[in-house]
């Protein structure tokens, strides 16, 4: 299957592919408009205070941190309450790939993803241990069975 499946709004391509270090550039899932868009942009975010950035995760909210002083691109994002249909949380991981298309369409290689239930999940420490202790570790694809709880 040929990524993204979903349609992409415009802005949302150009956005990406500007992505600037220490920016914290956030997509949304519309609905009821069937497509991926541009939701806002944040420069020069303190790896430090990012947690004031996820006050409300939201399932269609997903965000690419790039780590201040680095090549580093995580992908920040909300998995669906586990009381949500199997269904449902497979079409999150299918959304999830396609903002991984769209980052490396873009020319962004997204070196690790982190999941975000809420501000106490998301912090400096937390982004420096991904990004820096797990280039001794196995790659992105291999590890994010324990992101879940990493």
């Amino acid at each position: 299957m040929a990524r993204p499946v979903w349609p992409v709004e415009e802005g949302v391509k150009t956005a990406v592919r500007a992505l600037q270090e220490g920016e914290l550039l956030q997509l949304v899932i519309h609905f009821t408009e069937e497509e991926i868009q541009f939701l806002n942009s944040y420069k020069e975010v303190d790896p430090d205070s990012i947690a004031i950035y996820f006050k409300c995760p939201s399932p269609q909210v997903y965000s690419f941190y790039h780590y201040p002083g680095s090549n580093a691109v995580v992908l920040l994002w909300t998995r669906y309450d586990g009381i949500i249909s199997t269904k449902r949380i497979a079409a999150q991981n299918g959304v999830r790939m396609d903002m991984l298309a769209i980052a490396e369409g873009q020319g962004i290689m997204v070196t690790q993803e982190i999941i975000v239930q809420g501000q106490d999940q998301i912090s400096g420490v937390r982004l420096r241990d991904k990004i820096f202790l797990s280039k001794v570790s196995a790659p992105l694809n291999e590890t994010f069975g324990a992101t879940r709880s990493g």
